[in-house]
Formats: C-alpha cells, sequence, structure tokens
C-alpha cells in the first residue's frame, strides 16, 4: 500500500514539472487570480448579450449594408437564414463541450451570440470593422518581409484568459513576451489595421476574448456574410478568394483534441495557396492553406473588393479640349452613356478591380470628326484613376500644284485623284492648282496620278503619279512638266581631229540604238529625250590606229531640257619599261639554296594608255650574258594583270631551288604587252631584255669552310686528346669565307669514327652531333670583309685578262653556237590564244600593286672568319679511338658547304687508352708470418693518363678464397688517394697501414690477398687492374704456430685474496713462457726464410 502511495506521490510530482515546463508560470498565475472575476464577468454578460448587441456599433454595420443593391440584399437574407440554421446546429454541439483546453489553444467555445434575426450582414470585413478597404492588406504587406509578426512563437489559449497573453507579436511584444495563436494573430492585424475588436468581445461569450477563434466564427457569422465550403480545394476553385480574406476552420469535434485554426487568404490570385497564420509548432508564418485539426466546414469572411473608375480627356489635334462629345462605356453587359464637360473630362462610375470596360466616342462636336482608329477600345479597371486621352483630328486640304520645267503653270491638265476608296477626275484651273477640302482626315492617303497634259508637254513618268498621306491643315504636291532635251555626242583622237565611224551603244527609253559618228565625229539625238532621262552610251568599235580607253569608253548622263554634249576621246599608246632584280632581302647577292625568293621589279609607266588597261609581262630568269635556261626546267611566267595608274611597279615573283647554283649568275628579261579590244589582238609596247643588265643580274655566292677539332681536358684546356670518360666536351673551330653578312646558317657537326669509316656511337647507341645556328656577321668571330659586288666585280676582271688573248675567237665561237643551238629560247610576245600563266605573289613577300618606285637594294657584305661548334660525348667506350668530325654548312636547310675528310688531321681527336699495373707487398715482401697488425702496399704504374688532371687511385684488397673484398671489423678494406701526374705516364703507391689480420685466418693458416685497383676521375673509371691470377698483385701471410697449452687443472677457481701460489710455482710458470716465446721466435724466422 505504502508503495503504491508512493509511487503515486511520484507520478503527481512529474506531472507538475512537466506542467511547470510547458505551461508559462505568469499563465497559471494570470488565471489563479482571476478566474473568479472572468467567471463573474460572464454570469453577468450573459443575460445582457441581447441589449448589448443593440448598442453595439456593429448597428453601423447594418446602416451600411442597407445602401447594397435589392439582388445583393435578398442574397445575404437567404445566406443569413443559412448561417442561423447553422448555429443551432453548432449550439446542439457546443453544449456537449467539457470546457477543456482544446488542441493547440485556438479558443474555447462560449454560449451563441443572439442578435435579431432581421439584421443585414456587412458586405465585408473592413465594413464589420469601421476602416478602410485598403486597412488589412496594408498592414499585412508591410511586415510581410519582416519580423513584426514572422516567425513569433506559437502560445495556446491554454488557462489564461488575458489577451494580452496570445496578442504578443514580435514587433510589440506584451509583458507576457512574444507569443501569438492563430486568433491572437488575426486579432493583432485588424486592431493594428485600426479595426475595432471590441465588436468581437462585445457581442461574443467564449473563453479568451479575442484571442478565441469561436468568438470570431460566431460574431462574424451572425454579422457578416461569408462563403462556406468543405475542402480547400472547393475553397479555391470557387474563384471568389480575396488577399486578406479571413478563413475559418471549423473542426470535426469527433477527433480526440479537436481545435478549430484561423488566419488570413494571402494569395496573389483566387487560385493562389498561400495562407498567413500562427502554426503550432511553427509559429507565425506563410505557408500552404492547412489547419493541425481535422475540419468539417470552412467559413471565409471577405476582405473588401477594390474599386476604381476611368478619367477621361477628350482633345483635338491641336490640344483643344472638346465639350459635350459622347461617350458608351460599357461593362460586364451593361452599357452607359455620358458626355464630357466643358474642359474635356469625363469621369465614369466605380467599377470592381480587375472589370475590363470598353469605351466607344458615339458623337463629337461640329468641325470634327470621330477617329476610328483612336476613339474605342478597352480598359481593365485599377484601383483609383484610369486615365485616358481620346483625339479628334481636323479635316486636312490638299493642293496640287503643276508647273512646267520653267515654272509657268499649266491649265487644264488632267489628274485622276484616289481617296476615301473612290477616284475622282479632275483638271488643273487657270493657276494650275487642283484643291480638295474638308473631304479628308487626317492620316488619309490620297494617290495622284497625271492622265493628260497640254500641248507642246509630255507626262514625265518619274513624277507623273504618287501618293501622300494627308496630315491636318494644308498639305501641298507640286507637278512639272520639263521640255525635251538634245543630246550631241562628239568622237576625237588626243590630237583633236574628228574620228569618222566609230560605233556606240546608246541606251534610252528602255531600248538599245547602235549609231556611228558621222564625218564630223557626231551623233546628235533631238525630241526623243525627255528630262531627267538617263542615257547609257557605250564606245564598240573604233578605228585602226586608235584603242577604246575601256576608263572612258563608256558613261550615262541624265539629261536636261537643253542642250547636252557629251565628248569622247581615243589616246595612242605609249609604254616605258625598265626593271630591277633582287631576292626578298632586296640584296642581288644570295645564297645557292633551297626556297630562294627571287623578285624582278617592273616598272611600268602607261605614259598614254587607257586606265585599267590589259597588260599581259612576259618574264624570264636566264644565264647571265648567254640567256640559257638555268635548272631542269623553264622559268618562264607570264602575268596578267590591269594597269591602275600613270606609274607602277609590277613584281615578279620567282621562288627558286637555287641548289647547286654556286658562283652562277642569272639575269631577268621582261617583254610587255597590250590587248587592243579595238583589234582584239595584243601588242607589244615594251621590251627589256639586256642579257648583261646588271640591274637585273642576281649572283648566287660560292661559300666555303674548313675546320679544326678539340676536345676540353677536365681542366677546360683545348686538346687533341681526351681520357675515355662518360662526358667529354669539346668543339670544332669551322673557318668560312664568302658568308652573306646578316643572313642565318646552321653549322652541323658529326662524329665519324675513322677505323671502321662510319658514325661513331656511343656505349647508347647515339651519335655524336653537334649543331649550332648564327647570323653573320652577328654571332661567331668575323676576320675579314668585302663587299659583294667589288669582290665579284674583281673576279670578272681577272677572269677577262685571261681570257683577253682570245677574246675575238671566243665571240665568233659564241656567235655560231647561239646560231645554230636550237634548245635556246627567244622570248617571244604570246599570241591571244595561248594559256596565261598567272603566277601567285607570295603572301610574306607580297608587295602593294600602288608602289611607284623601285624598292631599296641593300649592299652585300661577304665575310670571312670562324664560329665554334659544339659537341658532348661519351666516350667511356672509345679508348684508343681517333674520331674526326665531319661539318656541314647549310642556310633554309639547303646544304651549301661542307668538309668531310677521314684523313684531315685538323678534323681529328683521339681518346686515350690509359692502362695501370700494380706491384703489392705486405710489410715490404711478398710474404709474411704473422696474425699482428701489417702495413699493406701496391706500387700502381699508369700510362696515357692526362697530365696536370686529379685522378682517384682506389686499392680493395679481395680475399682469394671468397674472390669477396676482405671485411675487418665489419668494413672493406680499401684506400683511395689523389693524384696528380706531371707527366701522362708514371706510378703512385697506395698504403694501408696496421691491417689486424689475425681475424682473417680462421681455420686456415694462410691467406692470399689480391690488389685491385681502379684509377678514376669524378668517380668515373679510366683505367683498372682487377685479376685474382695476376702475381703481382698477390700477397701471402702465414700464421704463426701456436705454443703448447697449460696442464693446470681446468676446474681451478681463481682467488680472491692472499697468495696466488708458492715462489716456487711462479718460476716455474716463467721458464714455460720463456721457452714458449723462445720456440715462436725461431719458427717465425724460419717461415721467413722459406
Amino acid at each position: 500500500m505504502k508503495m503504491k502511495i508512493s509511487r503515486i506521490i511520484v507520478s503527481l510530482v512529474m506531472i507538475v514539472t512537466l506542467l511547470t515546463q510547458i505551461i508559462p508560470i505568469q499563465a497559471i498565475t494570470a488565471y489563479a487570480e482571476n478566474t473568479g472575476a472572468t467567471q463573474v464577468q460572464k454570469n453577468d454578460e450573459k443575460p445582457k448579450s441581447t441589449e448589448a448587441t443593440k448598442a453595439d456599433p456593429v448597428e453601423s454595420s447594418q446602416e451600411t449594408s442597407e445602401s447594397t443593391s435589392s439582388t445583393e440584399s435578398s442574397e445575404n437574407r437567404k445566406d443569413q437564414e443559412n448561417v442561423e440554421s447553422e448555429d443551432k446546429e453548432d449550439t446542439q454541439r457546443e453544449v456537449a463541450l467539457d470546457e477543456s483546453v482544446y488542441g493547440s489553444g485556438a479558443g474555447v467555445p462560449g454560449d451563441p451570440v443572439l442578435f435579431r434575426s432581421a439584421r443585414a450582414l456587412s458586405a465585408d470585413l473592413p465594413t464589420f470593422f469601421g476602416i478602410s478597404t485598403k486597412a488589412i492588406n496594408a498592414e499585412l504587406t508591410a511586415h510581410q518581409n519582416d519580423s513584426f509578426y514572422l516567425g513569433t512563437p506559437y502560445r495556446g489559449l491554454y488557462l489564461n484568459p488575458d489577451e494580452g497573453y496570445c496578442l504578443s507579436p514580435n514587433g510589440a511584444p506584451t509583458s507576457y513576451g512574444p507569443g501569438m495563436n492563430c486568433t491572437g494573430f488575426v486579432a493583432m492585424v485588424i486592431r493594428r489595421a485600426g479595426g475595432d475588436i471590441s465588436r468581437i468581445t462585445n457581442n461574443s461569450t467564449g473563453f479568451g476574448g479575442a484571442a478565441n477563434a469561436y468568438n470570431w466564427r460566431d460574431v462574424l457569422r451572425a454579422t457578416t456574410y461569408a462563403d462556406t465550403y468543405n475542402t480547400v480545394s472547393e475553397m479555391l476553385a470557387s474563384g471568389t478568394m480575396r488577399k486578406g480574406d479571413i478563413i475559418y476552420f471549423e473542426p470535426d469535434v469527433s477527433v480526440t483534441n479537436y481545435d478549430c485554426h484561423i488566419g488570413f487568404f494571402w494569395g496573389n490570385t483566387p487560385r493562389d495557396n498561400k495562407f498567413w497564420h500562427s502554426y503550432y509548432p511553427d509559429g507565425n508564418i506563410i505557408s500552404d492553406i492547412k489547419t493541425k485539426s481535422p475540419a468539417e466546414k470552412i467559413y471565409v469572411f471577405h476582405n473588401a473588393k477594390e474599386e476604381g473608375y476611368i478619367s477621361l480627356k477628350k482633345v483635338n489635334d491641336k490640344g483643344d479640349n472638346m465639350a459635350g462629345v459622347s461617350f458608351k462605356l460599357t461593362a460586364d453587359g451593361k452599357s452607359t452613356t455620358v458626355k464630357t464637360d466643358a474642359n474635356g473630362n469625363l469621369k465614369s462610375p466605380n467599377y470592381p478591380i480587375g472589370t475590363v470596360v470598353e469605351y466607344e466616342e458615339t458623337a463629337t462636336i461640329a468641325g470634327h470628326y470621330i477617329d476610328s482608329a483612336s476613339s474605342k477600345g478597352k480598359i481593365t479597371i485599377k484601383e483609383g484613376s484610369n486615365e485616358l486621352k481620346v483625339t479628334n483630328p481636323r479635316y486636312a486640304n490638299v493642293t496640287l500644284n503643276k508647273k512646267n520645267d520653267v515654272g509657268l503653270n499649266l491649265e487644264g491638265v488632267q489628274f485622276k485623284l484616289t481617296y476615301n476608296g473612290k477616284e475622282h477626275t479632275v483638271k488643273t484651273d487657270k493657276n494650275g492648282q487642283i484643291q480638295v477640302t474638308n473631304e479628308l482626315k487626317n492620316n488619309t492617303k490620297i494617290d495622284w496620278e497625271e492622265t493628260a497634259t497640254i500641248a507642246g508637254h509630255y507626262i514625265d513618268t518619274a513624277n507623273a503619279k504618287g501618293s501622300l498621306v494627308v496630315k491636318s491643315g494644308s498639305n501641298t504636291i507640286n507637278v512639272s512638266n520639263p521640255r525635251y532635251a538634245n543630246l550631241t555626242l562628239i568622237k576625237q583622237n588626243d590630237k583633236g581631229k574628228n574620228l569618222e565611224g566609230v560605233e556606240f551603244n546608246l541606251q534610252y527609253n528602255g531600248k538599245d540604238h547602235k549609231v556611228k559618228t558621222d564625218k564630223n565625229g557626231i551623233i546628235k539625238i533631238t525630241n526623243d529625250l525627255k528630262n531627267n532621262t538617263k542615257v547609257d552610251w557605250k564606245e564598240l568599235k573604233t578605228i585602226k590606229g586608235h584603242y577604246i580607253d575601256p576608263e572612258k569608253a563608256k558613261g550615262s548622263i541624265v539629261v536636261k531640257s537643253g542642250e547636252n554634249t557629251i565628248n569622247v576621246n581615243n589616246p595612242t599608246l605609249n609604254f616605258g619599261l625598265t626593271s630591277q632584280a633582287s631576292n626578298q632581302d632586296g640584296a642581288q647577292f644570295v645564297n645557292p639554296m633551297i626556297g630562294q625568293k627571287l623578285r624582278d621589279e617592273v616598272m611600268i609607266q602607261p605614259n598614254q594608255a587607257p586606265a585599267n588597261a590589259k597588260l599581259r609581262l612576259t618574264s624570264d630568269f636566264v644565264e647571265f650574258g648567254t640567256g640559257e635556261q638555268l635548272g631542269e626546267e623553264s622559268l618562264k611566267q607570264v602575268n596578267e594583270f590591269e594597269a591602275k595608274q600613270a606609274q607602277f611597279v609590277k613584281n615578279m615573283y620567282l621562288e627558286f631551288d637555287a641548289t647547286g647554283m654556286h658562283g652562277k649568275k642569272g639575269v631577268w628579261i621582261n617583254v610587255l604587252e597590250f590587248y587592243n579590244p579595238s583589234t582584239s589582238e595584243w601588242e607589244e609596247v615594251a621590251r627589256h631584255d639586256d642579257l648583261t643588265n646588271e640591274a637585273e643580274a642576281i649572283q648566287f655566292v660560292t661559300p666555303e669552310i674548313h675546320t679544326e677539332f678539340f676536345f676540353y681536358d677536365q681542366n677546360e684546356n683545348e686538346t687533341k686528346l681526351s681520357d675515355p670518360l662518360a662526358k667529354v666536351k669539346g668543339f670544332d673551330r669551322v673557318f668560312y669565307k664568302n658568308l652573306i653578312s646578316g643572313q642565318t646558317y646552321k653549322f652541323d657537326l658529326i662524329m665519324m669514327d675513322r677505323e671502321s669509316e662510319k658514325e661513331f656511337k656511343d656505349p647508347n647507341g647515339n651519335s655524336v652531333t653537334g649543331s649550332i645556328t648564327v647570323v653573320a656577321g652577328k654571332d661567331g668571330t668575323v676576320t675579314s670583309t668585302i663587299n659583294a659586288r667589288e669582290y665579284y666585280e674583281n673576279l670578272a676582271k681577272e677572269a677577262a685578262e685571261k681570257e683577253e688573248s682570245k677574246e675575238n675567237d671566243s665571240d665568233k665561237e659564241k656567235e655560231t653556237t647561239k646560231d645554230s643551238d636550237g634548245s635556246k629560247e627567244t622570248i617571244q610576245p604570246k599570241a591571244a590564244t595561248q594559256e596565261v600563266v598567272d603566277t601567285e605573289e607570295p603572301a610574306d613577300v607580297e608587295e602593294q600593286e600602288e608602289a611607284t618606285e623601285f624598292s631599296t637594294l641593300n649592299d652585300v657584305e661577304l665575310l670571312e672568319g670562324y664560329v665554334d661548334v659544339p659537341f658532348e660525348a661519351n666516350l667511356s667506350a672509345a679508348k684508343g679511338k681517333v674520331l674526326v668530325a665531319y661539318e656541314q654548312l647549310s642556310t633554309n636547310d639547303t646544304p651549301i658547304a661542307d668538309e668531310k675528310e677521314l684523313e684531315n688531321e685538323k678534323q681529328t681527336g683521339k681518346v686515350r687508352n690509359p692502362k695501370i699495373g700494380t706491384q703489392a707487398l705486405v710489410n715490404g715482401k711478398v710474404e709474411v708470418t704473422s696474425d699482428g697488425k701489417v702495413t699493406l702496399t701496391d706500387k700502381v704504374a699508369f700510362e696515357d693518363l692526362t697530365p696536370n688532371v686529379e685522378y682517384d687511385q682506389k686499392v680493395t684488397w679481395m680475399d682469394t678464397r671468397t674472390k669477396l673484398p676482405v671485411m675487418i671489423d665489419g668494413k672493406e678494406l680499401t684506400s683511395t688517394i689523389k693524384f696528380t701526374p706531371k707527366e701522362s705516364t708514371g706510378t703512385v703507391t697506395v698504403t694501408i697501414e696496421d691491417v689486424a689480420v689475425q681475424q682473417l685466418f680462421g681455420k686456415d693458416s694462410q691467406i692470399q690477398l689480391v690488389a685491385f685497383e681502379e684509377t678514376t676521375y669524378n668517380d668515373e673509371p679510366v683505367a683498372s687492374e682487377k685479376d685474382f691470377n695476376n702475381k703481382g698483385q698477390t700477397i701471402t701471410i702465414n700464421k704463426p704456430i701456436e705454443p703448447a697449452k697449460s696442464t693446470s687443472p681446468a676446474g681451478t677457481l681463481p682467488q680472491t685474496s692472499g697468495s696466488l701460489g708458492s715462489p716456487v710455482t711462479w718460476i716455474l710458470l716463467g721458464l714455460v713462457f720463456a721457452a714458449s716465446a723462445l720456440f715462436i721466435v725461431v719458427n717465425q724466422k724460419r717461415q721467413n726464410k722459406k
């Protein structure tokens, strides 16, 4: 029993503790203080509820509602009846409630609210609460993006009847701190919007006053129009929702802890699923429409409808106000007719927001017309004033003026005018005018066409018709009739002589007319051309001795009334032709290489020639002096082009393979032809084919090289001998002659093996090469320079002197050979039917056709000097080899000189073949007997080392038994010394002292050690001697014979104090030791003798 009582007490304590955590202490305290007062207040208010309703400000809503239409009143009465019947049902359900705290604290049902059954419902919430139509949405919109309401914690009504307990948002908290239930949020918004929420509290008996949703339900259903729905989807589908509507959820009382819920519809459209409410446990939020407890019915109390009106302004096209203009306004199938006031203004009745109103101007005032383009339209009503402006333009007047080309008015000219869908045929009056007044509206299009003119004039098709879009006011059309025009064409040559029989094509009035000049060189056209007629003329054929200038042989003229003249001249041909040759660098002395880009600059002077004359230039590059063909194929080029200016340079490009042209000389020759369209033939007009013309000559130089080969020794000294190392550097000094200053050359070295006469390969199978690219005159060393022209002129002079005695005979022989050699081709002008080859100009050297002068030639300097071509080789396996450096000189990937001679000593270097021999000793002898410490020496004789280079000489003593290095105290028995030989041959001794050999014998009485020697440079082997069978490298060490062992008992323990024995014992031991020592010495001497 006691255990049960204890458990009950513990349970009660836990429940109380839990409740103090859930229910704020302020709520409990307030409830304790106010329970009695609240109950008395409720009892006092119950019998007064009917009277309070009568005196309540809600009565004002009845008066406002009475102004609504009769149709809406009848609908409201029906809805009121439904509400009353529903109230009865709700009252019956609420009687069964046990007054406990329901759900999350939205409210507790109270007694039914009693109102007169004849009471009219308020149309909307603002009407009921006595606030403006925008007040609710204005308050909510002001805080939809801040935390004034949003985020306020949810606080249920619980047991605290104080409204301030649940009407406490974040932005205006009460003494209880921030917290709202769903009803407290609604009440706070209405209060801050200016609403009188006492209209809820004074007319309800439910617990919590304005914080109890049931109170709101009871009062609003009794006083304010409401829509009822079964589901949220049904509510949204109705399309009647307004932003700011109050949505109330009637709970399903059959569920446990049922609760009602209330909040604001916050959708931007009637079907937008948005709800602003305080919700457990999220607090104040904007979410989709939902309730915590299942609802059996939804009541919607609507926010006020928003309205607007039309403000229309009526003016004419000058901006003057127009009074008395009638408009028909149509909305929702109903029409209203209104007129503008004295200021041209019109104000419509109010329409709900979103209403589409059609407006149409139905009558205007005198002197104006209704413009169909702007007199009607639609407008969707927005809140407040919706402004429109409608304009009435004035009529437009048109005056057509008809004159001839000298400005005289023409009476009786007939026109066809088309406007307003009709044609009007009229004639000009004595002033040459036609007028149209008070018939044309603004922006009316009028088409006009001249259909008949008076004698002596003609209808000009260019301006005999047209159209005009008239504007309010005066509009003018000017039409003139020109006189006929006469045309005279005069044909002369450049000396002023009239040319008879020249044929022209004259095109006018859409036809071609082929005519020839008369004996006076004239063609005349009279009474056939109208003013501003365009005449196109073209010279077709000329007479012999003349040509048609393409630039001047055709043209056009727009004739004017009166006389018009065309002068056409035929000049004679006169061309000048000179030329200058060079390569792409502007030089006439060039390398014999692949891709040698040559250029012949041909200056053409059309001293007297047609503009854009069609020319043909035939060029060839042949051997200087003989005209023989250079290379295997003909280098002839033919290029057609037009003469664009009075003097210009035409570039003839030739990318020439000049490989093997060392010392040769070429020359350009040219023939210029003109295509005469009059005769349809090519005519030679200039020639430039002097085979000894130095200005047109290209000299190919003859580069030469020879080389001298060097290694670098370890001290960076130049030498012809090298140690067989893995990394040997050296260079080949290449002496050159006749390199062109400023040109890029490449020197390539490859190492050859004299013995095999093949490329030398290192141990990895790689060739030994070297390469350097230089700019002549900038890189390397120059020893002399000479002007190329001077150099080759001297050569030519020397050759001329040698041949002077044979000159006459040689000339005769050359003349005979030239006449009889059928293979030599003389340049002849090509016939017009031959194929023309148009050589493309390389993009990198292409020059502008507009050039009028030759480019500047560059002087060429021939250089003599040398460069060093470096190389690096692995010669570790090349002992004793003789290496030869082959050199090749190239430019533009073209070999132009080389030196490749295996027996040329200057191109040759030799790899040393170092050798060593050794003499190993122990204590200065080849064989000793000892088990103590000994001195090991190895005398190394070397040959073919590089003097004055520091080497390492390393000796490693090897055990003949194991063929492995001797190990003493865990370390190899080895020694290394550095030495620098003064001569290539000599000796060096490596010594190791105090070598304790006793530990080497093991069970053997004799050991043999071999000295392995290795000569290195920077840890790289140069020479070695490692042979176990080499007696000179071998020493022998014998182990001494051990003396007889003592006969003392093995088990005798040492004494720790006192005497070790008698004196006699010590004497006997001394004799034994002396005898043993004497035996060892004698035996050692015998061994040494052996």
